[in-house]
Formats: structure tokens, C-alpha cells, sequence
């Protein structure tokens, strides 16, 4: 994953810790999807 992507994806996990649900609207891999997920489930929100 490159740098900017990762960055993006520390955002993700940010904003759920916060509370918000995301909705992927960027195409992006399935393996980066399902651990976003994951991550969000484990804090009890979602990713849509």
C-alpha cells in the first residue's frame, strides 16, 4: 500500500474511533476493505 493510501487508511481507522460509520466510496483492494471492517466491527460501528 502506498504512502498516501495508507494515510488514508489511518483516517478511516480515526473517524471510527470517533463514531462515525464510513461508506467506501473509492475503489480500493479487498484485502485493505475487509481489515477496515474488521476494525470497525471491533468498535462497534461499520464500513460500508
Amino acid at each position: 500500500m502506498s504512502g498516501v493510501r495508507r494515510i488514508g487508511f489511518y483516517i478511516a481507522q480515526y473517524l471510527l474511533t470517533q463514531g462515525y460509520d464510513l461508506a467506501v466510496l473509492y475503489k480500493t483492494s479487498e484485502d485493505r476493505i475487509i481489515e477496515l471492517k474488521e476494525y470497525a466491527k471491533s468498535l462497534g460501528r461499520k464500513v460500508v
